[in-house]
């Protein structure tokens, strides 16, 4: 595809996104469905054409944060169940006219969505959300009782499902997780006892399904393995996924530099030799971590070539004095693969001290994505 804007872009692998989803879907039992999550423009990847790729893998259920991002798919004719993850933040007439379904998860909104639903002819769905240990958001446990209580005065009000979020999932020590797989156990066959059965029950997200803890629970929300990202590097041996997304640019100029030039804000990086430095239209304002200065690397004609002086609003600066044969308008590889060489996400992450969510969710939307495998 042709760039007529300017060289940095996006490039989302479709292919890559469908061989994830099939990995992933070969991790659940018999009887288990996903519910995809799509919040934050797909984790930076577009929402659109995310969900209608995953809804082509046989997926029909999503996960979006806010009414907005739900309303966004509808409009482009997204069809398939949409759950909107933080709960009831619009008129709940848009939500009934969208059949958007939010995730309940105080008392307050529950009794307003009661309340609203006896006036209303028809179902409509929603799910309920504990807190077993993130601290977020989410009914305290011993709610339950009055929970059951407004459920059976609201009969057009259809519980999608019950869940709760892992709060530690991705760590080794798993003794945090148990606790709270335990605690969500132990709140189902309260439900269960107090006469409301047939309930879905959700608790596993990325790291729980690749650790294959999806047991007796209905419904997991993968999110970062779709997109080829591991929430630990242990799970690396344990399934296999391919990074969605590459982010790249080209060099825009070549410059030879004397031994002791120092490099862009701040000077905090001076050259010990004489060295070919090359300027790349790339920088925070685009979703490249500033803290990543003078840490990183990217990829040149499949070498590797270090990031020197601070990241800037819309430039940065890369040593290419060991890459042969460089030239100006050379395709450069910010987070992707070049000849053998590969950047994750997770490594720009690290550099950043941060996690690849954020580096991902992080890019900006001035950065043109370009779909393959459509």
């Amino acid at each position: 595809m042709e760039l007529t804007q300017r060289p940095t872009y996006a490039s989302i692998n479709l292919e890559n996104l469908r061989h994830n989803t099939k990995q992933i879907l070969s991790k659940m039992p018999k009887g288990q469905e996903p519910l995809a999550i799509i919040k934050a423009n797909a984790y930076g990847h577009g929402a659109v054409f995310i969900s209608r790729t995953l809804v082509g893998c046989g997926i029909n259920k999503l996960g979006v944060a806010t009414f907005s991002e739900g309303l966004e798919l509808r409009k482009e004719g997204i069809q398939t169940e949409i759950y909107v993850l933080n709960g009831i933040l619009a008129p709940l007439s848009d939500y009934f006219s969208n059949r958007l379904y939010p995730v309940i998860y105080d008392i307050e909104q529950l009794k307003l969505l009661c309340d609203y639903i006896g006036q209303e002819p028809r179902e409509f769905k929603a799910c309920l959300k504990f807190d077993t240990g993130m601290g977020r958001l989410g009914f305290a446990p011993a709610q339950v009782d009055e929970i059951v209580g407004l459920l059976r005065k609201t009969e057009q009000l259809k519980i999608a499902a019950v869940m709760t979020h892992l709060a530690k999932a991705d760590e080794e020590d798993e003794e945090f997780t148990k606790r709270q797989f335990t605690l969500f156990r132990k709140l189902r066959d309260i439900i269960k006892d107090r006469g409301i059965d047939g309930m879905v029950y959700s608790i596993c997200n990325s790291a729980a399904i690749i650790d294959n803890r999806l047991d007796d629970f209905n419904w997991a929300r993968p999110g970062i393995a779709l997109y080829g990202s591991y929430p630990n590097t242990r799970h690396q041996k344990m399934i296999d996924l391919k990074p969605v997304l590459e982010f790249k640019t080209k060099i825009i100029n070549l410059k030879r530099l004397m031994q002791n030039a120092t490099i862009g804000y701040g000077g905090t990086f001076t050259t010990s030799r004489e060295s070919l430095i090359a300027i790349l239209p790339v920088g925070y304002a685009d979703g490249y971590p500033r803290l990543a200065s003078n840490r990183g690397h990217v990829l040149v004609n499949g070498k590797k070539a270090p990031i020197v002086g601070r990241i800037s609003m819309d430039l940065m600066a890369i040593d290419v004095t060991d890459v042969p044969n460089v030239k100006l308008h050379d395709d450069v590889v910010l987070i992707g693969k070049s000849d053998k060489e590969l950047i994750r996400a997770e490594d720009v992450a690290e550099w950043a001290d941060t996690i690849s969510y954020e580096i991902l969710c992080g890019i900006s939307p001035r950065v043109p994505r370009v779909y393959e495998g459509m």
